[in-house]
């Protein structure tokens, strides 16, 4: 699962952690949310969409502002911290992803709010990576609760995100990649029956307005190494649509060693027709804890940055990113730790320097 905190557009996942992590509470939660929803939207069109080129092949990638680290990092060198400093200033320069997860900002204000962050990089000639994570039912009122209230809000939430993309210019640009909906295929048995159909044909949807987009590639988010065997996550890609799609997203937010997940990520293309993926490396330097309980996915301790973004690292790969900036507290932890996506130095400089930076 995905725990994130709303920040503006900007929404910063905090952690994942396992996908089985007490289901009967996530299924008995969804139960409970869907009853309260209306009748599952269903999607009557054929799926279709442009499957553009990479677009990290001829460009490099935007970075955000990320005021939190560069204020941390101004902190720490007038306290005299400079080696701090120094590492909290590399981790603020690396490209990282945009979110947008607040259900409550929609119609002309999501596509003020994309149409920003596409015109920003497109401006400097670079690739900019946006996160879709609003999904119906998400995480099943787990950590991450929230998402659309229904399959139509959805619907609406997505074609203001889509608007934002073409007032935003991304046709005029190098590209935008689009994370679509972190975890949701992951997490698709915890749904009542009745709601799995509905949530395929929302991402075969989204996947295809979004594709339609001159410039924007989709990748269609699969989970991580542990949740599920490379067939079945080929088989859910494949009912979301990523034929339609430039490919699939893997180990948001979580720990698994980047020579780990491409292999399981070729496990998985070679069953959807060689399709291109990529994969978040911010904390996966070091691999996942391999303790018990919270410790695994909160704050674990010993983990280190992974690779920094680039372009084309492995093949069929068509990137490492940057997907969940790290640096922000997964939460309390039962540690009277940072909040849940609040900038966490101590921690952040932890994972520079466990990565020899």
């Amino acid at each position: 699962m995905v725990v994130i905190a709303v920040i503006a557009a900007a929404v910063i996942v905090t952690h994942r952690g396992d996908a089985s992590a007490r289901p009967e509470v996530s299924v008995s939660r969804c139960k409970q949310q869907a009853d309260r929803m209306g009748k599952p939207w269903s999607f009557p069109e054929k799926p279709s969409g442009a499957v553009p080129v990479s677009p990290f092949r001829n460009a490099g990638m935007y970075v955000p502002q990320y005021g939190a680290a560069q204020s941390a990092a101004a902190a720490a060198q007038k306290a005299g911290n400079t080696g701090e400093a120094e590492r909290l200033r590399k981790i603020a320069a690396q490209p990282t992803a945009t979110w947008f997860a607040d259900s409550s900002t929609t119609g002309q204000a999501l596509t003020d709010q994309v149409a920003t962050a596409v015109k920003q990089a497109r401006e400097r000639q670079q690739v900019t990576t946006l996160v879709a994570y609003d999904i119906p039912l998400r995480d099943c009122g787990g950590y991450s609760a929230g998402g659309a209230p229904s399959g139509e809000a959805y619907v609406a939430w997505i074609k203001a995100f889509v608007a934002g993309l073409e007032q935003g210019g991304a046709a005029d640009g190098p590209g935008v990649a689009v994370i679509l909906e972190p975890d949701a295929l992951g997490l698709l048995d915890n749904l009542p029956a009745s709601r799995r159909g509905e949530r395929l044909d929302l991402l075969r949807a989204a996947t295809t307005w979004l594709s339609a987009v001159h410039g924007t590639a989709v990748y269609l988010d699969a989970g991580t190494v542990d949740w599920l065997p490379p067939q079945e996550a080929a088989k859910r890609l494949s009912e979301a649509g990523v034929a339609h799609a430039r490919g699939f997203s893997l180990n948001v937010s979580n720990f698994f060693k980047a020579d780990d997940v491409a292999n399981y990520g070729r496990q998985i293309s070679s069953r959807v027709g060689w399709k291109s993926f990529v994969i978040d490396t911010g904390r996966s330097g070091n691999g996942p804890a391999t303790g018990g309980g919270d410790e695994n996915w909160c704050n674990p301790q010993g983990r280190a940055l992974g690779p920094t973004p680039r372009a084309a690292p492995g093949p069929n790969i068509d990137a490492y990113l940057w997907i969940k900036p790290p640096g922000e507290s997964d939460g309390d932890c039962g540690r009277n730790e940072p909040q849940a996506g609040q900038f966490w130095p101590q921690y952040a400089d932890q994972l520079a320097r466990n990565a020899g930076w």
